[in-house]
């Protein structure tokens, strides 16, 4: 199609025929993603019938009976202290059953409850202490590095970010492209969230660090040092963007499908100013990226006294955190 079109005086004709097949194929992306969501809705509620669940509860009366039964199961185990590998084999089940998105141990003050999600978010508590590495009740989560907050992320991790397509600077000339674009031009590389790989002749690397990489029960050691430390002032973040944007990439039409920002992996209010580097920095879908600041300031933590607060709220010293479980 190329030849013929140069041959006939033409140009950007396969631009055109691309930029075609991408909106052609969108709508059949979704439809596809309709039917296997259909396909797991409907797993997960024969799945729930065949364990003695009821798939035609609603939404309040699966959470309110996974937590009634999460809590009654945890105080029949053994011991008035037990650790966490204990329970989870006996919440999966229990989810399952009551067709729950995330059915997780935490802490509360210095005993184990559960926190449940279907489309209503609750908690039951437990009567068992959260025992020590060495079998002893342990002390409630004091926010430091020996015994941190545990956190819901408000945001996927990152082996669930999206790969990025970038070209050379001269390919691009200054124009930006979508994902299908770049992939089929000249010089087009991928880009992996989790692997270091240098930016064409930029100078620079992108690709997220191990001190970086959100994932569950990480970071050990936990990180810190304290909640409110968001830097007014992030010349990475704005780097980022203009080294992306010279190679190619259009946020409107980013690695998402969709509006997209430059993100930092690990939130700055949790790690401070030197956060705010390429060594933190991805694309994410617009919307998630905005919401999770707020959502993580405003997530309560169990203090050593049995009250609970917001990050945002607690004391400006060094607290500590590890990641629980993700939201998305």
């Amino acid at each position: 199609i190329s030849f013929l079109a140069r041959l006939c005086g033409l140009g950007g004709i396969s631009d055109r025929i691309r930029d075609i097949i991408a909106r052609i194929r969108a709508p059949i992306e979704r439809a596809m993603d309709r039917v296997a969501d259909w396909i797991r809705r409907t797993g997960q509620r024969f799945l729930s019938r065949a364990l003695g669940g009821d798939p035609n509860a609603t939404p309040q009366q699966r959470l309110d009976r996974g937590l009634t039964e999460a809590t009654a199961a945890i105080n029949r185990l053994s011991g008035s202290a037990i650790g966490e590998a204990v329970i989870r084999p006996v919440l999966g089940a229990i989810r399952l059953r009551h067709n729950l998105q995330s059915l997780e141990p935490v802490r509360d003050g210095n005993v184990w409850a559960v926190d449940g999600v279907v489309n209503p978010r609750g908690r039951g508590r437990s009567n068992k202490q959260v025992a020590a590495p060495g079998g002893a009740a342990a002390a409630p989560g004091a926010g430091t590095v020996a015994s941190p907050f545990e956190l819901v992320w408000p945001k996927r991790r990152l082996s669930s970010y999206s790969p990025l397509w970038l070209v050379p600077r001269n390919v691009a000339n200054g124009r930006t492209y979508s994902q299908a674009q770049l992939q089929g031009m000249p010089g087009a590389v991928q880009f992996q969230p989790a692997a270091r790989r240098a930016l064409f002749a930029s100078g620079e690397t992108i690709g997220v660090t191990t001190g970086y990489r959100t994932q569950p029960n990480w970071p050990t050691p936990p990180f810190g040092p304290a909640p409110n430390s968001r830097p007014s002032s992030l010349p990475k973040l704005e780097s980022f963007k203009d080294k992306l944007r010279e190679h190619g990439y259009d946020r409107e039409r980013g690695v998402d499908g969709g509006e997209t920002d430059a993100d930092h992996v690990c939130e700055l209010q949790m790690v401070g100013p030197t956060g705010d580097t390429f060594e933190n920095l991805w694309p994410l879908n617009s919307s998630e990226n905005r919401s999770s600041g707020s959502t993580l300031s405003n997530t309560e933590v169990t203090l050593p006294d049995g009250a609970t607060r917001r990050i945002r709220d607690l004391p400006r010293q060094a607290y500590y955190f590890r990641i629980r479980s993700f939201s998305r």
